[in-house]
Parts: C-alpha cells; sequence; structure tokens
C-alpha cells in the first residue's frame, strides 16, 4: 500500500525541504515500510510529492499516532499545504539495467483521471510501460492506483539519462498509446527530480539540479 502526498509550500522551500527530509528519514526508519521516495516539481519548485510504501495500513496508521510524527508534522504543516491520497501499486516494469530513481536525471509523474473503461484504459497503460522498459533501457515505471478514488492513476517514469527517456516517448507505439490513454482520461504531466529515496536503513539524497526543457510522453510539454 502506498501513502501519496503532494505538499505545496508557503515558505522556503530550502527550509521546508531540511525538514521535511529529516521527517521522511523517521519515517524510513520504521521497520514496516518498504521504501520512500520525494520528488521537486522542476517547473513548479514549490510543489512536491511524496510517496510512502507501507507493508500494511495498520503499521502506517500505528507510525502517525507516534509523538515524534505528531511533533514534526505539527511544525511542517504550518509551511505547506497538503493533498494525501492512498493507492495500490498495480504495475511496475524496470528497463534492461534497472536504476535508482535518485540517480535519474529524468523523471516524468502522470496523473491520470479515468472517464473511459478502467480495464482497457490499464491495459493500454501497462503496454505503455512495457514500450518504455524497452526503449528507455537504464530506466524504471510504476503504475499506482487510487484506493480513495479508483479512477484516478499515477504513473512514474525515470531513467537514468534524460535522452533516453525521450527516446522511449518518440517511439511511435509509446506515442500512440498515450493518444489512446488521453481519450479515456484527463492527463496531467510533472517533470520533476527525486529530493531523496529510502529502502531500508538505505537513504540517498539528490543534489538539487537545474530544471531542464524536456518533451512529454505526448509529445506537449510538461504541466507548467
Amino acid at each position: 500500500m502506498a501513502i501519496v502526498n503532494r505538499f505545496t509550500v508557503k515558505e522556503d522551500t530550502r527550509l521546508f525541504e531540511r525538514e521535511f527530509l529529516q521527517h521522511a528519514g523517521w519515517f524510513g526508519s520504521q521497520a514496516s515500510i518498504d521504501f520512500m521516495a520525494t520528488f521537486q516539481a522542476t517547473k513548479r519548485p514549490e510543489v512536491y510529492l511524496h510517496f510512502g510504501f507501507w507493508q500494511t495500513l495498520a503499521a502506517f496508521l500505528e507510525a502517525v499516532h507516534d509523538e515524534t510524527y505528531l511533533r514534526r508534522a505539527e511544525r511542517l504543516g504550518r509551511m505547506m499545504d497538503t493533498h494525501a491520497d492512498q493507492a495500490v501499486s498495480v504495475r511496475r516494469v524496470l528497463g534492461e539495467k534497472s536504476c535508482d530513481l535518485t540517480t535519474s536525471t529524468a523523471v516524468f509523474i502522470t496523473h491520470f483521471q479515468v472517464s473511459g473503461n478502467c480495464r482497457e484504459f490499464e491495459r493500454n497503460l501497462y503496454e505503455r510501460c512495457d514500450v518504455f522498459a524497452e526503449h528507455a533501457g537504464w530506466c524504471g515505471t510504476q503504475v499506482l492506483r487510487s484506493i480513495i478514488s479508483p479512477r484516478s492513476y499515477i504513473n512514474l517514469e525515470w531513467a537514468h539519462a534524460s535522452g533516453r527517456l525521450k527516446r522511449a516517448h518518440h517511439d511511435a507505439r509509446y506515442s500512440q498509446l498515450s493518444s489512446m490513454l488521453a481519450e479515456a482520461a484527463d492527463v496531467v504531466i510533472e517533470e520533476a527530480r527525486c529530493v531523496a529515496s529510502q529502502s531500508g536503513d538505505r537513504t540517498l539524497i539528490a543534489p538539487p539540479k537545474p530544471s531542464r526543457e524536456a518533451v512529454s510522453p505526448s509529445g506537449r510539454h510538461p504541466v507548467q
């Protein structure tokens, strides 16, 4: 089970990032969490997305009732507006040579709100994941489906180099599938950088990177 948080920072993003990474580090030390990753939108640097993959919902609920969590959350809450969701991972495909999210120079986070047939939409999205992994090489892609709003999906795509990601996005079949997905859903695409990821006792923090222009999976620029 994944907890997905979207933060819009009202104050200094550097201060927020420092405070939040300490908070996320405490979360990551919990034995019942499998993996965490935090992203910053490159076109809207005040926006962060945080994904925490927990073994059970009960474990997450126990953690958020801890006094340490409550103190940190209260302090962070004054610095941001937040939106939270619960989701499950329904697809994960790694390229021939997968790479860690933190070392990825190109990350796209695509949000889908499906209005058409969900089963057909999923088939097309899963095929697009396979096409992406086949062409991007050092890469990975994952699909999350909201538990609270089951017509909402998030697709993460990451690659070791932006050129590899663009090459996959320009593939004819990938473009065709992207058009089919856009006919069945409202689509919002965000380019992002991975601020930090944590798995078990292994924490990786990425240095700040300048944002760069990139082409979205549909051929449009990422949302501003």
